[in-house]
């Protein structure tokens, strides 16, 4: 439908334009007339008694030349403003168009994000990403829409293979059972990925991911500075290295959760879950010994 009107519009301006140029193109040559052939005569029409019919004559082609030149000089401005004008005309137009290619793609993306094929909405959200490179006014909208879709998820998860197989003697025994790390789910995880490497990444920015089921998500290194965590679950996350300066992680579920080299920054974490937390390495300040660690 935005397309049909863009056409519809482009159409119309069209039509507009070709009226305005015969319209000037016939006042053009009406003026043409009167100055060329009926001014010189006005001009000349009482010349000094001196002048013989000759001299008249000359008179009048004098000034008869001196109008082609300004009616030349007239023609190429007015060329000039023509193709001014036209060129600004397909300007508009390719932007025009531009728009409604890009608000195809949005609606486009937003339809297949919520579809049930997991392979379609993986195409979406780096849909989305493609889009937000492409179009930098619309990155806001589509971090809310991608946020949005990781709060809304069910991130339903599914389990490594385990590392080693475990006979029925070891699995008798908890402390010798080996755990499975969850994995978090691959569109969740592809959608948390996009958002981090956001053209606009380290800008301020807060990513609103409260109440994310986030459980097994893997952002080594990420760049979550400013982020709204709260009561996220960051169970067995891979965080790494990654930076959660000034990060809001009140509530937060981090049992297990890696967090080997990170830094912590200023970030709260008031009745943050911490048990089996890996936090070697991590940059942590003593306000967050006072609130959660």
């Amino acid at each position: 439908m935005v397309r049909k009107s863009v056409d519809t519009d482009r159409r119309r301006e069209r039509k507009r334009t070709y009226a305005r140029v015969l319209g000037l193109t016939g006042i053009a040559l009406v003026t043409s007339v009167l100055l060329l052939w009926i001014l010189p005569a006005l001009l000349t029409r009482h010349p000094s008694s001196s002048l013989t019919g000759a001299d008249r004559l000359k008179a009048a082609n004098d000034v008869r030349t001196t109008l082609v030149q300004a009616l030349a000089a007239a023609g190429l401005l007015g060329g000039l403003f023509y193709t001014a004008r036209t060129y600004r005309l397909s300007l508009r137009g390719q932007e025009m168009t531009r728009m409604s290619q890009i608000t195809e793609r949005y609606s486009n993306c937003v339809e297949q994000l919520g579809d049930s094929n997991l392979n379609v909405r993986l195409g979406a959200i780096y849909a989305f990403e493609r889009l937000m490179r492409d179009s930098p006014d619309d990155e806001p909208t589509i971090v809310e829409v991608l946020s949005a879709f990781v709060r809304e998820a069910n991130n339903g998860e599914s389990l490594d293979p385990p590392t080693g197989a475990i006979n029925a003697k070891d699995s008798a025994r908890p402390e010798t059972a080996q755990w499975v790390r969850p994995v978090c789910a691959a569109d969740i995880q592809a959608a948390m990925t996009v958002l981090v490497r956001r053209p606009s990444h380290g800008s301020g920015e807060r990513l609103n991911l409260h109440r994310a089921k986030l459980r097994g998500l893997r952002l080594e290194g990420a760049d979550l500075r400013n982020a709204t965590l709260d009561e996220a679950d960051l169970s067995f996350a891979l965080l790494s290295n990654a930076n959660l300066d000034n990060a809001s992680l009140w509530g937060a579920n981090l049992t297990k959760t890696g967090l080997d080299g990170a830094s912590l920054q200023g970030a709260y974490l008031a009745r943050a879950r911490l048990q089996n937390t890996s936090l070697g390495y991590a940059k942590l300040l003593r306000r967050n010994l006072a609130t959660g660690l």
